[in-house]
């Protein structure tokens, strides 16, 4: 999880081993976040020939409409990650494919 500057304030730990199965995927952080209203980023990082698929809208061209790359509401950034989530987001990508994540 990324504040919306880009600055990571939070993670889980490795789920490799969750996302060898399909379902519903509940994914404690390593430590738990009091957060003020406002807008996050929600990240994840994958590598390995078959990556995980998420519940998602694909070739919705009109989710960032409107939207400079920084502000896009669907992205891609950091790409060529390997273990480690990186202390910044890092440049974003506007992207058509529109990922679902809930917070609780």
């Amino acid at each position: 999880m990324y504040t919306a500057a880009g600055s990571l304030i939070a993670s889980t730990g490795d789920q490799s081993a969750a996302w060898t199965s399909t379902g519903t995927k509940t994914m404690a952080l390593s430590s738990a976040q009091a957060l003020a209203a406002g807008d996050y980023l929600i990240a994840w990082y994958a590598n390995g020939t078959t990556l995980p698929t998420f519940l998602r809208g694909l070739g919705q061209s009109a989710v960032n409409l409107g939207l400079n790359a920084a502000g896009s509401r669907y992205a891609t950034a950091a790409t060529g990650q390997t273990t480690a989530m990186p202390a910044s987001i890092g440049t974003l990508a506007g992207a058509s494919t529109a990922w679902w994540a809930g917070l609780s």
